[in-house]
C-alpha cells in the first residue's frame, strides 16, 4: 500500500507533466486578466481576476485529466473531486496567509512564495491520490468511462 502510494508521488514524468500543466494555467490567468482588465480591457482588476480564474481552473482541470493523469471520461466524478480539493486548497492557502500575516507579520514577499510552493505540492499529492487516483481493484488501469 505505501509502495504504491510512493511510486505514484514519485513518479517524474508525471510531476513534470504536472509542473508544465501549472505553468500554463498561470500564464493563462495572468494573459487573460491582463488583457480584460482596464486600461485594456472594460473590466476591473476583480472582475478580470474571477474570469481569469475560472479560466485557469477550466484549463488546470483539461490539463490534469488529459495529460498529467492521461484519463479519459468520468469527468462527472474527476471534476467533483477536482473542484472540492481546489476550494480546500483555496480556503487553506488562505488560512496559512491570513495567519503569516496577522499573527506572524510576515511580508508579503514571503508569504507569497511560501503559497507558491504549498499550494502545488498539496494540489499534486491531493490530485495524486484521490482526485485522479486508480480504483482500488485495478493495478494499472484507471478507473473505466
Amino acid at each position: 500500500m505505501f509502495s504504491r502510494l510512493a511510486n505514484r508521488l514519485l513518479d517524474v514524468a508525471r510531476a513534470f507533466r504536472f509542473g508544465l500543466v501549472g505553468i500554463s494555467t498561470t500564464l493563462t490567468y495572468l494573459g487573460v486578466v491582463n488583457l480584460v482588465a482596464v486600461p485594456v480591457g472594460p473590466l476591473s482588476p476583480f472582475h478580470a481576476h474571477l474570469i481569469g480564474l475560472c479560466c485557469s481552473i477550466g484549463l488546470s482541470y483539461a490539463g490534469h485529466h488529459a495529460f498529467t493523469f492521461a484519463r479519459k471520461g468520468r469527468h462527472r466524478v474527476y471534476f467533483r473531486r477536482f473542484a472540492i480539493i481546489t476550494a480546500a486548497l483555496f480556503l487553506l492557502s488562505s488560512a496559512i496567509a491570513f495567519a503569516c500575516d496577522h499573527y506572524l507579520h510576515l511580508p508579503a514577499a514571503i508569504i507569497s512564495v511560501l503559497i507558491t510552493v504549498l499550494y502545488p505540492c498539496g494540489s499534486y499529492f491531493a490530485h495524486s491520490v484521490w482526485t485522479f487516483a486508480e480504483e482500488r481493484g485495478s493495478r494499472s488501469a484507471p478507473l473505466p468511462p
